[in-house]
C-alpha cells in the first residue's frame, strides 16, 4: 500500500467524521479508530503518518481526535480510543457473542447439523427473554480497510468459512458455522429465536428469506444493506412474510439510520416484523 493511499484513507475517515460532526469535532462522541493493516505499508513505524494527520485536523479543526476536543464553551474535553477487541457489548448485557457461539457449537457441531429436532432455541443458547439475539448472515466480524466499514462486533457470525476472506489467516470470531452455502444450509436455530438479523454483501436468496421468515423473533427486525432494485422480488416477499413495511436509510420519509453513515457502499433497508400492521 502506497504513502498516497494510506493517507488518503486517513483523511477521507476525518472528513466524513467532520461532516458527520457538522463541522465540529467537539460533537463528535468517540474518536476515529485507526485502521489496521493486512499487508506492509512500507512504513516501519506508522505514528508520525498519524501526528501529520492529527496535526493537519488540529489546523483545520481547532482539536486533536485521539486527545483533547475543545468544546464550543472553551473547555477542553479528554477521552479514551475505544478497545481494540472482538468481544464487545452485545444487545444483551448478560452474555457475550462469543459465549453464544460456543454454546452453539457445542450442541450443533461444527458445521452445524441439518436436523431440525437438534435446532438450538434461546434457553440452549444461554439468552434470557431481555437479551436481544443479533446474528449477521455471512458475517465476518467488524472490519475497517480501504476506507470500507463491514461487519459487528456484537454480533454472532453465521458463516459457512471458517476463515476471514480479507484476512485468510485469521479465525471469524463469533462464528456459528453452517455446511457450503452452494448446499442452501439451514440456519440451525429454532422458530423465533433470533431478535435482529443483518447482512451486508450476501445475496438475499429465496432460501435466506425462508429461513429468515421461520427463526425471526417476533417485533424482530431485518437490516439489510443492498442497492435499490437489487434483490427486490425477495425483499418483496420477505416483507410479505413478515408484514413489515421496507423502509431504507436514504428515504427522508422514515427514521431508519444507517449507523455506517456511508462507510459501507450501499444504502440500508429495514424490515420489522409485523410493521406493516402497525
Amino acid at each position: 500500500m502506497r504513502l498516497n493511499t494510506t493517507l488518503g484513507t486517513l483523511l477521507s475517515a476525518f472528513a466524513v467524521a467532520a461532516q458527520r460532526a457538522g463541522g465540529h469535532a467537539s460533537l463528535m462522541q468517540t474518536p476515529v479508530a485507526k485502521p489496521s493493516f493486512s499487508q506492509n505499508t512500507g512504513f516501519d513505524d506508522l505514528s508520525s503518518l498519524y501526528a501529520d494527520v492529527n496535526k493537519l485536523n488540529q489546523n483545520q479543526f481547532g482539536d486533536d481526535l485521539y486527545g483533547l476536543a475543545q468544546n464550543e464553551d472553551g473547555t477542553s474535553t479528554k477521552y479514551e480510543p475505544e478497545a481494540d477487541t472482538e468481544q464487545e457489548v452485545t444487545d444483551s448485557d448478560v452474555i457475550s457473542p462469543g459465549e453464544i457461539a460456543d454454546a452453539a457449537k457445542e450442541i450443533l457441531g461444527a458445521p452445524a447439523t441439518r436436523k431440525r429436532s437438534q435446532f438450538a432455541s434461546r434457553e440452549d443458547l444461554g439468552l434470557e427473554k431481555s437479551d436481544r439475539f443479533h446474528v449477521d448472515i455471512g458475517g465476518e466480524g467488524f472490519h475497517e480497510a480501504s476506507g470500507v466499514v463491514s461487519g459487528f462486533k456484537g454480533a454472532v457470525n453465521l458463516n459457512a468459512q471458517k476463515f476471514d476472506s480479507q484476512y485468510p489467516d485469521k479465525e471469524i470470531p463469533n462464528l456459528v458455522q453452517l455446511e457450503a452455502w452452494h448446499t442452501d444450509p439451514p440456519f440451525p436455530f429454532k422458530k423465533k429465536t433470533v431478535d435482529r438479523y443483518t447482512m451486508q454483501g450476501a445475496p438475499l436468496t429465496r432460501h435466506n428469506v425462508n429461513e429468515i421468515t421461520r427463526t425471526l423473533a417476533e417485533n424482530g427486525t431485518v437490516e439489510l444493506w443492498l442497492d435499490h432494485g437489487e434483490f427486490d422480488k425477495e425483499l418483496k416477499e420477505l416483507a410479505s412474510n413478515l408484514d413489515a413495511k421496507i423502509e431504507w436509510s436514504d428515504d427522508p420519509n422514515t427514521s431508519v439510520v444507517d449507523e455506517f453513515d456511508g462507510g459501507f457502499p450501499t444504502p440500508k433497508v429495514v424490515l420489522k416484523r409485523g410493521s406493516a400492521s402497525e
